[in-house]
């Protein structure tokens, strides 16, 4: 009778936690709740281009800590510049110090400026962006693809309860969702103006979140050459693992990615850097399909003194089709106690 009453209260904690419609310009607003101590909000973005410049940029809002925020770059023959800066002042809307995203268009176009110093160890240059970001797909919620709340209301049900398993019920029903697009505009670096135009990835979430709670993480969004975009992603927390994500998307269309890889598959290591591949199938496939991916330039960050991610921008092949995306690594720098 207990294990049936956690089984139920489990599961209704979870569906609970996802029943609310949230418009478009909810979404694509920022999201501060005081008084909640690991409330956050997290938005990114990503521009990639095949020979040019590519970037990865994050800020996020945080209570009784401080904001997190990057910028990292790469310029063709010059490396990895850009900045980790938790002292930047916040500003209205996401704002921190000069770096600024503006949403000019809920759900459709975004801007997104920078002007200041960017670094390599001890060098360090002046740089500005002024990007716009435009997209006509739509934003991807993940709480209509990947594992079901079935699934992570019996692995809840099935630990012994606590204190901290009360505490990460609540993270589990943090928001998130996905766009791809294109993004086009000037970057000045020494001096000389570069047009680019690259192909976009980003993404924004809000919510419960503890960087301490997280042991190991792998997250893949790719553009394919066809006009489809492919994601895999899987996450272990203390309290929950084997949480996975899988789809392949084009306009409205989004197919559910029904097998996809553990860990094991993937050979996930912290200093990853090989090549590497895996199979998927899709929903209502029969066949499965290969995914081949070539991870290139780095960039590398630590969260709370406590996690490490190391995202790559990726060449790959999806059942022979080519695409340009973004893979992210985290693993807990000391491992969580299950």
């Amino acid at each position: 009778m207990k294990q049936f009453f956690k089984n139920f209260s489990a599961l209704r904690f979870v569906k609970n936690g996802n029943n609310k419609t949230i418009t478009v310009e909810e979404f694509e607003s920022k999201h501060k709740e005081a008084g909640i101590a690991h409330y956050n909000d997290s938005i990114y973005f990503a521009g990639i281009s095949d020979e040019g410049m590519t970037f990865v940029t994050r800020m996020s809002f945080r209570n009784k800590k401080l904001n997190e925020n990057w910028l990292k770059i790469h310029i063709p023959g010059e490396g990895i510049w850009g900045f980790e800066n938790r002292g930047m002042i916040e500003g209205e809307g996401f704002e921190q110090g000069k770096l600024k995203y503006t949403c000019e268009k809920p759900g459709k176009n975004w801007r997104i400026q920078f002007e200041g110093q960017v670094f390599q160890e001890k060098k360090y240059y002046q740089i500005s962006l002024d990007l716009k970001w435009k997209s006509k797909q739509p934003l991807i919620n993940f709480e209509k693809t990947g594992v079901s709340a079935d699934q992570i209301a019996f692995q809840i049900a099935s630990r012994e309860w606590n204190y901290n398993i009360v505490k990460q019920l609540n993270d589990l029903r943090r928001k998130h969702y996905e766009q791809a697009g294109e993004i086009k505009g000037v970057i000045t670096w020494k001096r000389k103006k570069h047009k680019v135009e690259m192909k976009g990835i980003r993404t924004h979430s809000f919510g419960l979140n503890s960087w301490k709670d997280w042991e190991r993480h792998f997250w893949f969004t790719g553009l394919l050459d066809d006009g489809r975009i492919l994601h895999n992603g899987i996450v272990d927390y203390y309290l929950v693992n084997d949480l996975k994500s899988g789809f392949v998307s084009r306009d409205e269309k989004l197919i559910t990615l029904v097998k996809t890889p553990d860990f094991s598959q993937l050979n996930f290591k912290e200093d990853s850097s090989s090549d590497f591949s895996y199979k998927v199938r899709e929903r209502g496939g029969e066949t499965e399909k290969i995914v081949l991916i070539k991870m290139l330039e780095f960039f590398p960050f630590v969260m709370d003194e406590v996690y490490s991610i190391r995202q790559a921008k990726a060449r790959f092949t999806y059942d022979g089709v080519k695409g340009l995306g973004i893979i992210e690594m985290g693993l807990a720098l000391k491992k969580p106690i299950r």
